[in-house]
């Protein structure tokens, strides 16, 4: 027999009330169906924001080794130099050791919120890009 002709079904003419069962069942599967879609969709969204914020880091610690090589490749011919200049090598190396200890007891004064709030502010942009997730 095909679903139209269904002996089981209740057609336009029967008075029977429909089972609360069934209807319940499906009820319960689908909200099954849709929780398991949401939990999956959520794990989603929270694993391409680890890897956003994974990779970001990674360029800036990757940024930040390059540029702390060539400050400390500058900071050795500097040293060189001024030494050479003054006929006295530890000299050259002590000014350079000097204006970096001026450089961070400014840092430590002034800069430290500022550098702070950048680099949260990077982190937070970072996990909440919403352009690829929708």
């Amino acid at each position: 027999m095909d679903d139209l002709h269904d002996a089981s079904r209740p057609g336009p003419g029967d008075r029977t009330p429909p089972d609360l069962g069934v209807f319940l069942d499906h009820v319960t599967d689908d909200a099954k169906g849709w929780f398991e879609a949401q939990k999956e969709y959520t794990l989603l969204i929270v694993s391409e924001r680890f890897g956003r914020m994974s990779a970001a880091l990674a360029v800036v610690l990757l940024m930040g080794l390059l540029v702390a090589g060539a400050v400390l490749l500058g900071s050795l011919a500097l040293g060189l130099y001024l030494g050479d200049l003054w006929n006295s090598l530890p000299l050259g190396i002590l000014c350079v050791a000097g204006a970096y200890l001026i450089l961070a007891m400014l840092f430590f004064i002034f800069g430290r919120r500022p550098i702070k709030d950048m680099i949260i502010l990077h982190i937070i942009n970072a996990s909440r890009d919403e352009d690829s997730i929708s």
